[in-house]
């Protein structure tokens, strides 16, 4: 939703994001795929001018 720009959506990505934030910390081993962390600051550098999105995510 926020490569497309829906806003009224942002509400609900947050929420998921903030879930997979929480459920990452239990995850022992991401294999071959990225880590949370990496993959929140990949959004952070693609969509950091998002401010009503980040104004969610405090």
């Amino acid at each position: 939703m926020l490569d497309i720009g829906r806003s009224s959506r942002y509400k609900h990505v947050a929420r998921h994001f903030q879930e997979c934030a929480s459920l990452a910390s239990s995850i022992a081993d991401f294999g071959k795929w990225e880590t949370h962390e990496t993959f929140a600051a990949r959004i952070r550098g693609r969509h950091w001018k998002k401010s009503s999105f980040w104004s969610l995510m405090n």
